[in-house]
């Protein structure tokens, strides 16, 4: 049997079977397989997926043929045991099996794949051939991965088997950052940008109006650089870039330039009323091509006073004591919308004290300020009213001192209290503190803290605290407070 082409390279391998004959060419993409005369390439296949083949041959040892049963690369890299590719950028490897051919029933076993590819029979429309097979994917992830391609002599991997190493080099991706999509005003331009790596090698640039891949219309103007201008554009109108490194061209996601409509405030914030020292929160909503959102402090469409940080529909105020005035801004590329003023009324500061005399007398005695005044003394123990507040101590029943003192074994003294929880009527929102002090003078001199003892929660819990009953002679004092 006699075929003439322009092949790069054929190999003719005899066996019992007869002549096995395989031509190969580079272009078009056509190989035919004799003799059964199979298309194994063809128009259809594109760009990343164009190959070469060399030689079918099979496992096992039906016939001796010089060499061994090995598994070879076919493409990109004829029988080179390194696959380069790039991260980002389409990979297409083909590798057959070739020895002398015992069957034709080969089956195939990949590990070690870099991330984002995957491996399969030679896909339509060439019939899948048992003795060939594909690595093909987009890899993700720049490095040096060491894959083991295993074929063996029968289906379902069973038989003869042997395996090969090959190593991928996924070089670092071309494109880091893609054009991003925007919305402009109708009548104006847009810039996009692409930024690569050129990784010690030179990046051209080609930009293109209309989907990625799509290389029919070339983007009008100066378009070879990685920034590109629009024209001005009433409709919106897509934009991609082609980025070559070193030969490797890698093409940028799509672009989209749309004509953004001018946003309109279609909820209002509303103005509401708060206790001092509390937060409000304001929500507004906005229509319109993706809408910028900034509060302002102030009465719209004042702009004088913009709210730090505040850029989202919903807004909570600082804790306010005065009240305040707020509004929200929508804005973008074809214009602005301001809000109503939405009004923040803080009352009055409530009066804690005024509701704990409520609960500790009656009427008439609330209207006698010697019974229930701060200073006064009710229950005669001592302990005025204001400090009764303070303690969380009744008003008109005696109390024993909230502090005790008791001396055990005649060498120990021991002090005690509980620390009440500050509840009820007065206290709300309010937290009780105690602090257990002492000094060597009871004229002069600074209270200090014991040490562990200087600000305890109240939560109805009993403190002790214990200490030698010996010289040197201290004095020692329960501070309490309130917060806030």
């Amino acid at each position: 049997m006699k075929c003439f082409s322009h092949a790069v390279r054929s190999r003719v391998l005899t066996s019992k079977l007869g002549s096995l004959v395989l031509l190969f060419q580079r272009s078009p993409i056509v190989q035919m397989l004799f003799p059964e005369a199979k298309l194994l390439g063809g128009a259809g296949l594109g760009e990343a997926t164009k190959w070469v083949v060399a030689t079918v041959a099979g496992l096992g040892a039906y016939d001796t043929v010089t060499g061994a049963t090995e598994i070879v690369q076919t493409y990109p890299d004829e029988n080179s045991q390194i696959v380069t590719g790039t991260a980002g950028v389409p990979l297409y490897f083909l590798f057959q099996v070739v020895g002398t051919p015992s069957n034709d029933k080969v089956s195939w076993s990949v590990s070690g794949l870099p991330p984002g590819l995957d491996h399969g029979d030679v896909p339509p429309p060439n019939p899948p051939t048992p003795y060939f097979h594909v690595i093909s994917g987009t890899p993700t992830e720049e490095g040096s991965t060491t894959v083991t391609v295993t074929a063996y002599e029968l289906q379902n991997q069973g038989g003869a088997s042997f395996p090969q190493e090959f190593l991928f080099e996924i070089a670092p991706a071309i494109i880091t950052n893609h054009p991003a999509s925007v919305a402009i005003a109708s009548g104006t331009k847009a810039t996009l940008t692409v930024v690569g790596n050129p990784n010690g090698n030179t990046l051209t640039y080609r930009w293109y109006r209309g989907a990625s891949g799509s290389t029919t219309n070339l983007a009008p103007g100066a378009n070879t650089s990685s920034t590109y201008t629009t024209p001005n554009l009433t409709s919106a109108t897509n934009y991609w870039v082609r980025v070559t490194r070193d030969g490797v061209a890698a093409d940028s996601s799509t672009a989209t330039v749309s004509i953004a409509t001018v946003p309109t405030i279609t909820t209002q914030p509303v103005s509401t009323t708060i206790p001092s020292g509390t937060t409000a929160t304001l929500t507004v909503a906005a229509s319109g091509t993706s809408p910028s959102i900034q509060w302002y402090r102030g009465t719209s469409p004042s702009m004088a006073d913009p709210v730090a940080g505040a850029t989202s529909t919903s807004f909570t105020t600082p804790a306010l004591t005065t009240t305040t005035s707020y509004w929200a801004r929508a804005t973008n590329a074809a214009g602005g919308a301001n809000s109503n003023t939405a009004i923040v009324t803080v009352n009055a500061p409530a009066d804690p004290y005024g509701e704990w005399k409520a609960s500790q007398f009656n009427a008439t005695q609330l209207a006698n300020p010697l019974v229930s005044g701060p200073t006064a003394d009710p229950d005669a123990d001592g302990i005025t009213n204001q400090d009764e507040y303070i303690f969380g101590t009744p008003a008109l029943t005696r109390d024993p001192s909230p502090l005790t003192i008791a001396v055990a074994s005649g060498s120990n003294l021991s002090l005690g209290f509980t620390a009440r929880q500050a509840s009820g009527a007065g206290y709300a929102g309010k937290t009780r503190h105690y602090s257990l002090e002492t000094r060597t003078d009871l004229g002069s001199g600074t209270w200090t803290p014991l040490s562990g003892f200087a600000d305890i929660i109240g939560n109805n819990q009993p403190v002790t605290y214990s200490a030698p009953a010996t010289p040197p002679r201290a004095f020692y004092s329960l501070r309490v407070w309130l917060t806030p």
